[in-house]
């Protein structure tokens, strides 16, 4: 009673000063040709920004567990949102979560924090979309919690048709429009500010599909006699044989989806993604009704890429498709994402992900820059579009407008007009910013010579972001430095004052356009302009310009990051890299043979090059054999740590228990680059089903001493053809060894044994993304199959993993004919091409030469 009471009088005392009593008139309608407006203007509405969960399921119990207010963590990611320029704002509500076994609402704690989260959103003009209902349980990646609620009592795919499951549906929905937010005094179905509903999250549909229209029509029905006045939209990425259905409902908009890259890889996906992100085809566009119905993207993410290319070009595909919504999923709460534990497969957070929520900033701007409908260009020549550029070689996105500049990574592409800038924002170097850190950091144009400098911390991968994830296995460190960094802007000049607005920092001596900067907010004056009239709780759009969110300061733990090349030229000098964490007063490699019983122990001294990497040079006559090990020592004043094994002692220490090293083969310039040595030992070794997943996998098959193992690769068709794909990603390799590639002729294939199959396809795939194959004939005898590079010819890229939904497109061809340069291959493929019949193939091995 207390807790409710407590909320009452915040209902009354803030909703007198609610911002969205304001902004009534400032809403969004669909109008009769499906197309979303705002409804002050008439102007077409794009909209673009991110999913988050703080109030629900997984995210809420990782926030209490470590006692965080869940309100402060709100706050603090929502002004991340609106610093990144975000406009719109998803979130499914568990609907286990505040609704009981009949579908009435729970007034709780989770229904508390909608509101408020709502609410604060409201507060930076973000823009909501609420999917009413999820339909399924708050565990993921934990086990479930059985609150008893109605969702509980039905399973996913007959909960939209069962009688009593549907009136319980009814009712939630009735009260969910009628609940009166407590923090603005306004029914979730009358707030102007929520641009729509989705009755429910991903629905599984079965059966007649009339009964599914006549279940959306009563879903939606007991929205608008419950007062709902907002647009209400319904999924039709899921369930083909229903979608004439859908279209026959008086809902005024359709909802979709878009995973590019899959999902739960357990890995870091690599090779280039943008073939896969050209277009977003719709096949099922010509149903009756389709174009009277809005289009909007609930949910996307090319899921398992640490890049930072990908969403500029993603939201391109979406305007060129007629969506006017885009909310990516999702960005994880800062207090908990150190660990990447929320949604493994995806990471999303601006301290953490420094580079990936800047191209999430840069698709918000292209978002609104994008014609709807409008076709830009095929790839590779849709990598340039309006003001955006995207490029996977240089892991780029980059927004150069007159007033704003906006990068993922370092670059040297100048401004587009110097003297016209109001926004740069980056991370990394740049012609206006020079900057040795990692973080992000913003310059915004606050008056005439005034700007508003906003630096986050350092932020250092530790360990894979999308390997199976923990509370506490920590992915991403953050760090807080003090860093140079030359800022050259016009209106400016070369010797401006700085004013730190974060308190506890000392203010900033300029020379020379050059600063020494912590992370925080400081004001930056042309020294010609005396203006002093701003504070740190100045208005500054939908912000203030003092704000300032960021992990807390603290001492990292000593790590050292490191990942040997696989292969390297034999007998000649190599440079290694490795990246420290924590303070390190010397860092030393020494080889294998080392040992605390010899005098004369060989080492090389690792120096500093940038923030935290650290390089150094592997003399060429230690690397000769078939291998070459070492040990990456660490030194501080009142510690050892050997590396890889994170030994405490030196390797000369005679109670030293290194015993693991770190590996590079070792390739002789008259020796074929082995792509694959060992198949069945080979961990990277990917295994693939188009058009979709079905029928296939592998098992390694041990031999006698003698013989050489082999990967069994078994495909078996269960309905229709199936194109089966083994590949490895080998681009590392080549990189590596890119003089050998450089003059390589050929492929070289060993099998031992096969059934099923009258030939092979063996193909290349580039780092442009563009695929060469060859299809070769099989013979009982054939045990190695050879391939000129000059056999091969362009074919369509494969894309891999499936995306989802389903219905998109499973290849990609480009009439651009690019010629085959053999040290620009990323992967190895080998497929069956269109089999409906059980096969198998015997992989050994893999090599160029």
């Amino acid at each position: 009673m207390q807790f409710r009471l407590l909320f009452i009088i915040a209902a009354i005392t803030l909703s007198t000063i609610s911002p969205a009593q304001n902004r009534n008139e400032h809403s969004i309608f669909v109008d009769k040709q499906g197309v979303m407006r705002w409804s002050d203007t008439g102007a077409e509405a794009s909209l673009f920004g991110t999913n988050y969960t703080a109030p629900f399921a997984y995210a809420y119990r990782a926030l209490k567990r470590k006692n965080i207010d869940i309100h402060q963590a709100i706050d603090r990611d929502v002004y991340h949102m609106a610093l990144l320029g975000l406009t719109a704002f998803r979130l499914h509500i568990w609907d286990v979560e505040i609704a009981d076994s009949i579908g009435n609402i729970c007034d709780n704690e989770h229904l508390e924090l909608l509101d408020y989260l709502i609410y604060k959103v409201e507060e930076r003009d973000i823009a909501v979309m609420l999917t009413a209902q999820t339909n399924f349980g708050n565990g993921y990646p934990e086990r479930n919690i059985d609150t008893g609620a109605y969702s509980y009592r039905y399973d996913k795919c007959d909960i939209h048709s069962n009688e009593q499951a549907i009136a319980a549906q009814e009712r939630y929905l009735a009260q969910l429009m009628q609940h009166v937010n407590r923090y603005n005094g306004i029914a979730y179905g009358k707030d102007h500010n929520i641009a729509g509903f989705e009755i429910n999250n991903e629905p599984c549909h079965n059966g007649n599909p009339d009964k599914t229209r006549q279940y959306i029509e009563r879903m939606h029905n007991a929205m608008r006699s419950a007062g709902c006045i907002r647009p209400i939209f319904y999924n039709v990425s899921h369930n083909a044989e229903h979608r004439q259905a859908y279209y026959q409902t008086p809902v005024e908009g359709t909802t979709y989806q878009w995973y590019p890259s899959g999902l739960v890889s357990n890995y870091t996906r690599r090779g280039n993604f943008l073939p896969a992100f050209d277009s977003y085809d719709i096949p099922f566009d010509t149903l009756t009704n389709f174009d009277s119905k809005a289009r909007i993207i609930y949910e996307f993410d090319p899921a398992d890429l640490k890049s930072s290319y990908q969403y500029p070009a993603v939201v391109r595909a979406f305007r060129e498709a007629g969506f006017q919504w885009m909310t990516q999923f999702a960005y994880d709460p800062t207090d908990i994402a150190e660990s990447n534990t929320e949604y493994q497969t995806h990471y999303m957070n601006l301290a953490y992900t420094p580079s990936k929520a800047i191209s999430l900033a840069i698709a918000a701007l292209v978002a609104t820059e994008a014609e709807r409908g409008k076709r830009v260009n095929d790839y590779p020549a849709d990598t340039i579009f309006g003001s955006a550029t995207v490029s996977y070689t240089r892991d780029l996105a980059l927004y150069n407008s007159p007033e704003q500049f906006i990068y993922t990574n370092s670059h040297d592409v100048a401004p587009t007009a110097p003297k016209s800038l109001r926004r740069v924002a980056g991370v990394g170097s740049s012609p206006v910013v020079q900057y040795d850190g990692t973080g992000a950091y913003f310059l915004e144009y606050v008056d005439k010579g005034v700007w508003r400098l906003e630096v986050m911390p350092d932020a250092i991968a530790v360990a894979d972001a999308y390997a199976k994830p923990s509370p506490d296995r920590q992915v991403v460190e953050t760090v807080w430095s003090r860093r140079s960094m030359t800022i050259d802007l016009p209106d400016l000049g070369s010797d401006f004052s700085v004013a730190t607005i974060t308190e506890g920092s000392a203010d900033v001596v300029c020379h020379n356009k050059t600063i020494d900067i912590r992370p925080g907010v400081y004001l930056l004056r042309n020294k010609k302009n005396k203006a002093d009239n701003y504070t740190a709780a100045s208005a500054f759009g939908n912000r203030e310009i003092g704000e300032f969110v960021a992990p807390k300061e603290h001492e990292p733990t000593l790590r050292i990051i490191h990942s040997p090349q696989k292969v390297a030229p034999k007998g000649e000098e190599l440079i290694v890299n490795c990246i420290v964490v924590g303070r390190v007063d010397s860092l030393l490699l020494r080889p294998d043979w080392v040992s605390f019983w010899r005098d004369d122990n060989p080492y090389v001294k690792f120096e500093p090059t940038a923030a935290f990497i650290y390089q150094a040079a592997i003399p060429a006559d230690w690397l000769h054999g078939d291998n070459f090990g070492y040990y990456i020592t660490a030194y501080t004043d009142d510690r050892k740590l050997t590396m890889p094994q994170c030994e405490p002692t030196d390797p000369l220490d005679w109670n030293s228990r290194a015993t693991e090293t770190y590996h590079i083969a070792l390739c002789a310039d008259d020796q074929p680059v082995m792509l694959i040595a060992n198949a069945a030992n080979d961990s990277d070794i990917e295994l693939y089903s188009l058009p979709t997943w079905e029928g296939a996998w592998s098992k390694a098959e041990r031999r006698m001493p003698l013989e050489r193992d082999a990967l069994q690769c078994r495909f078996e068709p269960r309905s229709g053809n199936r194109n089966y794909i083994v590949r490895k990603f080998v681009g590392d390799i080549v990189t590596s060894l890119k003089k050998k590639a450089n003059n390589a002729k050929a492929i070289e294939v060993f099998i031992d044994g096969y059934s099923g199959l009258d030939s092979i396809n063996v193909s290349v795939v580039t780092k442009f993304g563009i695929t060469y194959t060859a299809r070769i004939a099989l013979t009982t005898d054939t045990k190695v199959i050879n391939v000129s590079f000059d056999q091969m010819h362009q074919s369509p890229t494969a894309l891999i993993p499936v995306a989802y939904p389903d219905f998109l497109p499973h290849y990609f061809s480009t009439p651009t004919q690019l010629p085959l340069s053999p040290c620009d291959i990323e992967f190895i493929e080998l497929s069956t091409g269109e089999i409906s019949n059980a096969a198998h193939l015997n992989l050994v091995g893999v090599l160029m030469k």
